[in-house]
């Protein structure tokens, strides 16, 4: 699509936001109100792929259903497409991927911000009966002032849906080593979003993920006993103890194991949020040595100058 093209009277590319593997996403500008927005338009080799159509269908149907600060809003486009896209909110920003390559981990603070707006959208979205199923840091879009936008529900499972179906498909699922084994193994439930959350906040902390996709997928199928990803602390030592066993639990592999709701780990997450959740451990205080060799030192210094003078 070239530049300052324009589509369908509405909308002017005004460049490429980013390429997905079936569509691309291009900033525009709508033109009845000069609003940026983004259109995400289906490669041509796509447009007539049913599967690719259904996504791009679905993912507009829910779009239009949600309305959360913490989520891209979709846009209705009246009258006719002359070809398949969706016009979306534009959202300014890398995302939580870009930013993990690029800085390793983030500190305890701004991560446990971002989980929180996280699972509040994700409480409202599973109250619209919506399961996004591919929870993700590459669909998670990181605003200059802190805020977050979860984007692309073209893999979620919506039990209202119009299109019999996507709303039948329930082996879809999203990429493995954020997916939960009862997801893999075809339990559709608000519990896999939940599970992606924990590993996300596990990746945020420790730049590294908890499973490989392929062990999950083994564990799912009965192939694995005793599946365990490594403590967080490995990674980071400045993961305090208590809010590691809480990114423990939200990624256990064991369902009973793990919180059963967002709400549930909103709340384990406030409750330490309050307190020191970060901490720099060490084996020897080097500092407090230093400090006790220099008292002795001028203890001894004045001791001797005692006795010379007073001996």
């Amino acid at each position: 699509m070239r530049q300052a093209a324009v589509i369908d009277s509405a909308y002017r590319i005004t460049g490429v936001a980013r390429e997905g593997g079936m569509a691309k996403i291009y900033r525009a500008i709508r033109i009845k109100d000069n609003k940026f927005v983004v259109l995400k338009i289906l490669k041509e080799e796509f447009r007539h792929a049913p599967d690719a159509l259904g996504r791009l269908n679905h993912e507009e149907e829910i779009g239009l259903l949600l309305n959360h600060h913490n989520i891209v809003n979709v846009y209705p486009h009246e009258g006719e497409k002359s070809f398949p896209y969706i016009v979306m909110e534009y959202a300014d920003g890398a995302t939580l991927a870009e930013f993990i390559e690029k800085h390793r981990w983030l500190v305890v603070p701004s991560a446990l911000k971002i989980m929180m707006q996280l699972l509040d959208a994700l409480e409202y979205i599973h109250s619209m009966g919506v399961i996004h199923q591919d929870l993700k840091p590459e669909n998670i879009i990181m605003l200059p002032k802190g805020g977050i936008k979860i984007l692309d529900f073209g893999l979620s499972y919506y039990s209202r849906a119009t299109s019999s179906a996507w709303k039948n498909m329930l082996s879809i699922g999203g990429t493995p080593a954020y997916t939960s084994p009862q997801r893999l193994a075809g339990d559709i439930s608000r519990d896999c979003d939940v599970f992606a959350a924990g590993v996300i906040l596990y990746e945020m902390l420790t730049g590294s993920l908890p499973y490989k996709g392929e062990d999950l997928l083994s564990f799912s199928r009965g192939d694995l006993a005793n599946l365990k990803a490594p403590r967080p602390s490995l990674g980071n030592p400045s993961i305090h103890p208590r809010l590691e066993n809480i990114i423990m639990r939200a990624i256990s592999p064991d369902k009973k194991d793990r919180f059963m709701s967002s709400t549930a780990f909103g709340y384990a997450l406030a409750q330490i949020a309050k307190k020191s959740v970060s901490y720099k451990k060490r084996d020897v205080d080097w500092l407090l040595i230093t400090f006790l060799v220099l008292l002795s030192a001028a203890a001894f210094i004045g001791y001797q100058f005692y006795i010379l003078f007073h001996g």
